[in-house]
């Protein structure tokens, strides 16, 4: 089944794409961090309960789950 974007915020679309633009498809904590500009325990608390994937000794998260977490927490 096709992914679609189907009541998906405009806003969090126009993120997400402007996040895959500069990082591709996965963030890791230290761009996460440099996009919020907070500490990297910050990050770890702010993506908590987010899907991630080790890549060697790094963590990924998919771009959307980013744009979802950044969006939300700006109270929209």
């Amino acid at each position: 089944m096709p992914r679609t974007k189907v009541g998906i915020p405009w806003e969090q679309q126009e993120l997400e794409a402007e996040l895959r633009e500069r990082y591709g498809g996965y963030m890791m904590i230290p761009q996460i961090r440099e996009e919020l500009g907070v500490s990297e325990p910050t990050v770890r608390k702010f993506m908590d309960g987010a899907d991630w994937f080790r890549v060697g000794r790094a963590r990924k998260y998919r771009v959307r789950d980013v744009a979802k977490r950044i969006y939300e927490s700006k109270g929209k």
